[in-house]
């Protein structure tokens, strides 16, 4: 699998206290594999931490 830039999405970041939620363009994060378990894996070690991370 080749790698091309695919551009920045329109997103937005809030946070509040020990959570954060990103909010990406409809269904782009579900077209970005590699991203989206990252960001999973992030969840987890937030959690860990006591933190919320959360996506859309």
């Amino acid at each position: 699998r080749s790698r091309r830039d695919a551009g920045l999405p329109v997103f937005s970041i809030a946070v509040q206290g020990d959570s954060i939620h990103l909010a990406f363009e409809p269904d782009w994060i579900n077209r970005q594999p590699l991203l989206l378990a990252d960001l999973q894996q992030e969840q987890d070690i937030w959690k860990k931490l006591g933190a919320t991370l959360d996506f859309e």
